[in-house]
């Protein structure tokens, strides 16, 4: 896997868990009231546990923002306990406006602070395949509405550090970013956001 994709997938994946997290938070008017259920929406998507040990904080205007501290995503089980990434701080902005006026979801910004992350290849499978299948059994969706897409205004990373280690090759491979930051972005399988509907 080359650095680009897995700079690529790290990203994606911390976008999935802020959308998934945010989404819940808009049921919710304390959000760190409600962090064992966040931690549960986390499972119930990905299979793994979440751990949330700072700070949720939630403002609502001008646009909605949302941080966290201390979060940790663990591996499958037969790669150990260690986490699979760790976040010291991260948050993101969603545009109101869309939200309210279409149901759409626009993230303005997204800010990464302190991320490490240990990608572990084992002879064929790895500790990430199963962030990248779907676990929908749902059937596809036919109205001919704007696609699953998230644009993202803006991604800010500082101090990350990304390993992949190759059991089979006994080869590690590090990949450190004092600070990187992009302009628009576009995650997904068709540009034009996220509707709320996908999560209903």
């Amino acid at each position: 896997m080359r650095v680009g994709r897995i700079v690529a997938f790290t990203a994606g994946t911390i976008v999935a868990l802020l959308v998934i997290v945010v989404v819940a938070l808009l049921l919710f008017v304390h959000p760190d009231s409600y962090r064992g259920r966040i931690e549960e929406a986390v499972r119930q998507q990905t299979g793994r546990e979440l751990t949330i040990g700072g700070k949720l904080e939630l403002k609502i205007f001008p646009w909605l923002a949302f941080s966290v501290q201390g979060l940790s995503l663990g591996n499958p089980p037969e790669f150990g306990s260690q986490p699979f990434l760790t976040v010291q701080q991260a948050s993101i902005g969603v545009r109101l406006l869309p939200m309210l006026l279409s149901r759409r979801l626009e993230v303005s910004r997204i800010a990464v602070d302190g991320l490490s992350a240990h990608l572990v290849k084992r002879g064929t499978t790895n500790n990430w395949h199963d962030l990248t299948e779907s676990k929908s059994t749902a059937a596809p969706r036919t109205n001919s509405g704007p696609g699953r897409a998230v644009s993202v205004g803006r991604i800010d990373l500082r101090h990350c550090v990304l390993i992949l280690s190759d059991e089979t090759a006994h080869s590690t491979t590090t990949l450190s970013i004092d600070e990187l930051h992009s302009g628009e972005v576009a995650l997904g399988s068709e540009t034009g956001g996220l509707t709320l509907e996908d999560f209903e």
